[in-house]
């Protein structure tokens, strides 16, 4: 039996994820989960009082950029296939802006199943 696969989105706000951009107003549990799961490459989720938090990171692949994320569902759960891209000094390009690393994304549910594709491009 195959699993059905349905894109979900492109915009990880649009498939019912979202980006957590500034991370400053976070309670100090959450800051201390990210600084201790960046430097690994993964994604990982977390509840606390503030929300459920699924942490994608590139580890210690600095010298790439993420360029696009593409979001699939299946049988399984959620995979999050990210393009990247080696990292220039601006943060702009033709296919637009670079995301930042890691990314923080607020969910309703970490039980579901979540895992990642990295793509070089």
């Amino acid at each position: 039996m195959g699993c059905s696969v349905q894109n979900v989105s492109v915009n990880m706000e649009d498939s019912g994820f979202e980006v957590v951009k500034d991370t400053a107003s976070l309670e100090k549990e959450v800051k201390d989960w990210i600084n201790s799961k960046e430097s690994y490459t993964g994604i990982y989720k977390n509840k606390f009082n503030s929300g459920n938090y699924l942490l994608v990171s590139l580890g210690n692949h600095k010298k790439y950029s993420i360029r696009r994320v593409d979001v699939q569902k299946d049988n399984y759960g959620y995979l999050f296939n990210i393009t990247v891209s080696a990292a220039k000094s601006d943060h702009h390009s033709k296919e637009g802006m670079m995301l930042p690393l890691p990314i923080l994304v607020k969910v309703e549910n970490t039980n579901e199943n979540y895992d990642i594709k990295i793509i070089y491009r």
